[in-house]
């Protein structure tokens, strides 16, 4: 069996090359794409995109990940997930701590969009640090910093694909992909309909 293998995201610097089939199963998901869809249409009555925008150019942060809010919260700001990550950028406590995020009884600003973007964007920049591109830098995001780590030293690679990292971790980047694919498409859709 040939497998296809997909080259994600506009930037260059995420150059990382995924299997086609497995970003195909959520890019042809209609419900995955209404989901897409409908965060996006809340986020831009709400402005958080134009906001987003502005911080992640000043940290020279790829245009796409403007859009992670979508796959983490659909841009909730109050979001908390089972695990206990709060807001639209999904920050569990640890993370929380590392970016001097204040939080107590009466105050968490995790649930500030402003506060929690600016954090946001210095945690993408923490971990690109420390890993070689962005996909795993998403993994990274999703899973945790050491444990992506250690799988990189115990399979000797920084293939995604071969790191064996959970299916969620693995969906999620793949989901990143589908997305940001889709995206594009309607930009450029929407560029071809303007020029007619």
């Amino acid at each position: 069996m040939m497998v296809m293998f997909l080259t994600i995201f506009t930037q260059t610097s995420f150059a990382t090359v995924l299997e086609r089939e497995k970003v195909d199963r959520w890019y042809n998901s209609q419900g995955f794409i209404r989901h897409v869809e409908r965060c996006l249409s809340f986020a831009e009555r709400k402005f958080y995109i134009e906001h987003i925008l502005k911080v992640f150019k000043r940290h020279s942060i790829p245009k796409d990940l403007i859009y992670l809010p979508i796959i983490e919260s659909c841009y909730n700001p109050f979001a908390i997930s089972r695990a206990g990550a709060i807001g639209m950028w999904q920050i569990n406590d640890i993370t929380a701590r590392h970016l001097k995020l204040r939080k107590g009884l009466f105050l968490d600003d995790r649930l500030n969009w402003q506060k929690s973007t600016k954090a946001a964007a210095k945690y993408l920049l923490f971990l690109k640090k420390r890993f070689p591109n962005w996909t795993l830098v998403l993994a990274a995001y999703n899973v945790g910093p050491s444990y992506v780590r250690s799988h990189m030293r115990k399979r000797k690679t920084t293939d995604i694909e071969k790191l064996k990292l959970p299916k969620e971790t693995r969906d999620y980047v793949y989901k990143f992909a589908a997305m940001i694919r889709h995206i594009s498409e309607v930009k450029q859709r929407k560029e071809l309909a303007k020029n007619e």
